[in-house]
């Protein structure tokens, strides 16, 4: 499964620019709906975003794909 690192991003700039980050200001700053961000933020298997979406979200964090979404495997997530 994807697993989406967007609410680790966020704390990360919260911790660099001593700062909260909501996902509204994410939102107005890419043009990403906030029904999408949410569903990153919280890893809902819905959230499906494009690849237009990726992108401008790793233009906001100045990251890269990697930094923002990672694969886990099944095997993992079931020995959990």
């Amino acid at each position: 499964m994807l697993r989406y690192r967007v609410a680790e991003l966020i704390a990360e700039k919260k911790f660099n620019e001593g700062k909260v980050t909501t996902i509204s200001e994410i939102a107005d700053a890419t043009a990403v709906s906030r029904r999408i961000l949410s569903a990153l933020v919280n890893n809902r298997r819905d959230a499906n975003p494009t690849a237009e979406t990726l992108e401008k979200l790793c233009r906001y964090f100045n990251c890269e794909v990697g930094q923002l979404v990672e694969y886990v495997a099944d095997e993992v997530i079931q020995q959990k």
